[in-house]
């Protein structure tokens, strides 16, 4: 993969359990969200504003959460310099989601039912 300079890391870098344990933490968080909008039974496109631990979701953020919380979970439980990866690859998607949300925060393409308040 090496997208972002991780293969001239060293295969027995200090970082590798940093970066397991924060891969294993965030996907675990991802994973309880997702399940935990799974069970409160939301429609796929729902945008209706229902909200799971302070903020709004859906089924279809639901599904994104658990499958990159699983994502991450593989990551930390390979480790080494693939978590590192993994974890820079996912951080930057997120913010780069972040920035497409706010761009449709209050419009009809707002499908993952983000909002502000």
């Amino acid at each position: 993969m090496a997208i972002f300079g991780t293969r001239n890391l060293p295969h027995d870098n200090p970082l590798n359990r940093v970066y397991r344990f924060s891969a294993g933490v965030i996907g675990a968080g991802l994973l309880v969200f997702g399940v935990l909008g799974f069970a409160d039974a939301l429609g796929f496109f729902d945008t209706r504003g229902d909200q799971l631990a302070g903020l709004s979701t859906n089924t279809l953020l639901s599904a994104i959460s658990v499958l990159v919380g699983l994502i991450l979970i593989a990551g930390a439980v390979i480790g080494g310099n693939i978590a590192a990866e993994l974890n820079a690859v996912v951080g930057v998607l997120f913010l780069l989601s972040g920035l497409v949300n706010l761009a449709v925060l209050r419009t009809s393409a707002n499908i993952l039912d983000f909002s502000m308040r």
